[in-house]
């Protein structure tokens, strides 16, 4: 049996976020609240793997708040988890240096990638280093993607939505192992639920085509949800209703890849 992942939080608000709720509800991590007390109480340096620093607005934390959590967990990777009033800093303000940076829209995605390549007994999240450039640690965080292209065992993906919106989706899924079709969403219409043949991406250009999949009833038939500028409340009412997991825009081809291997592999793991 794989070892649980071990991750430390500091929640600025305090309030039990749903990345937090999230987190609860995975059987592969133990977390440890260090909002108090920076974990200089209870841990030793080497017991997380994992540090996340939820802010709800921009620099809620400090230098000296983040060189005291570096100092304290020198081999955990520390990522910074921006709300949508923190999101922008990334472009107009001042990021952590040496922090990996998630949207609070794409973090289920991306932590759950990070999760299981962990639990692979990969050495990539090893290779991190605080002082990676820009570029760096965006090559890095691709080689992760590229490294979890093996959870991704679908042979036939079916993406629907209008054509200029999934051609390029498709181009990132295409490969020799597997066909990718193209439909329109009505198409979904037609797709029995107890299909599993295929896996299926639904592709939509605005909140309006969203409402209408939920309204339909169509959207519980697709895997995957690709969309834009949704709450957060709007993204958990369609995993709950619709059993659907969600990708917001913008997003890496590798974030695609991730959604769709968290999806196979809870997939496998309820099957089992």
């Amino acid at each position: 049996m794989a070892q649980a992942i071990q991750i430390g939080f500091v929640d600025s608000a305090q309030n039990k976020p749903s990345v937090v709720a999230f987190l609860q509800d995975s059987h592969d991590v133990v977390l440890h609240d260090l909002t108090q007390s920076y974990g200089e109480d209870s841990l030793e340096a080497e017991d997380l793997q994992i540090v996340l620093l939820i802010q709800k607005r921009r620099r809620v934390f400090t230098s000296q708040d983040i060189q005291r959590l570096r100092r304290r967990f020198p081999w955990a990777v520390l990522i910074s988890v921006d709300s949508r009033w923190n999101e922008g800093h990334r472009r107009s303000g001042k990021p952590y240096a040496g922090v990996i940076h998630m949207r609070e829209t794409e973090f289920r995605i991306r932590i759950e990638r990070i999760i299981r390549i962990l639990g692979s007994n990969s050495s990539l999240l090893g290779q991190y280093r605080p002082l990676f450039s820009p570029r760096e640690g965006l090559h890095w965080w691709l080689s992760l993607g590229m490294a979890d292209r093996k959870f991704v065992n679908a042979k036939k993906i079916s993406c629907f939505g209008q054509r200029e919106s999934i051609s390029a989706i498709g181009d990132a899924l295409q490969d020799k192992q597997r066909t990718v079709a193209y439909r329109p969403l009505s198409a979904l219409k037609r797709i029995p639920i107890e299909d599993s043949t295929e896996f299926r991406v639904a592709v939509v250009r605005c909140r309006a085509e969203v409402k209408q999949l939920l309204a339909s009833g169509w959207l519980v038939k697709a895997h995957l949800l690709v969309a834009d500028n949704l709450t957060e409340s709007e993204i958990g009412m369609i995993r709950r209703t619709a059993n659907c997991q969600v990708l917001e825009k913008p997003f890496y081809n590798s974030d695609l890849l991730g959604g769709m291997g968290a999806i196979l592999h809870h997939g496998l793991q309820r099957a089992a």
